[in-house]
């Protein structure tokens, strides 16, 4: 992935974001999820 930063960040830096921008984002914690859709449903 190509970032565009301002001000210019060290190769380390650029590398380390775009590592973490194309990681599919994380499962959300099912306790959540649950009282999440409870809150929905009323």
């Amino acid at each position: 992935m190509e970032l565009e930063l301002t001000p210019p960040q060290p190769d380390e830096v650029v590398q380390a974001l775009s590592e973490l921008l194309t990681q599919p984002p994380p499962e959300p914690d099912p306790w959540w999820q649950a009282g999440i859709a409870e809150a929905l449903e009323s």
